[in-house]
This record gives structure tokens, C-alpha cells and sequence, in this order.
């Protein structure tokens, strides 16, 4: 069974942001517009990007990977 982890931030960093969002439309293209977001996150630069998937969305994406017990809080 894989083991959560919380969100990591690099060290140093000054500012935290956390956002939340409900999804609206189709899970696979939500995927893909986070693969954008990824993708322009540079750390060399100082951003550091987490991001973090409920379990509805988790079991839409790649329901083999949901762990036992992963419910919304």
C-alpha cells in the first residue's frame, strides 16, 4: 500500500501559498493542465511547486494507485 506524504516546500523559502480547488469537467484534461503547470516550475529559479489530489479525483486519474482508507477531510 503506498504511504501519503504531506506537501514539502524547499527550504528557505519565505512564502507558502495554498490553494484549493473543486473540479469542474473532465479529470484527464485537469491532468494535463497540471503536467503544464509542473513543467514551468523551475527550482533553479526558487519555485517550488506541490501539488495535492483528493480522492475523487485520485480514483478518476489512476484508481490503481488509491490508497486504503483515502477519504476527503
Amino acid at each position: 500500500m503506498p504511504t501519503p506524504q504531506p506537501g514539502i516546500f524547499g527550504l528557505g523559502t519565505r512564502q507558502h501559498y495554498h490553494l484549493e480547488f473543486d473540479r469542474v469537467g473532465d479529470a484527464q484534461e485537469l491532468a494535463e493542465a497540471l503536467r503544464r503547470v509542473r513543467d514551468s516550475a523551475d527550482t533553479v529559479a526558487g519555485v517550488n511547486v506541490v501539488v495535492g489530489l483528493g480522492p475523487e479525483l485520485l480514483a478518476a486519474l489512476s484508481p490503481s494507485e488509491m490508497p486504503e482508507g483515502f477519504e476527503n477531510f
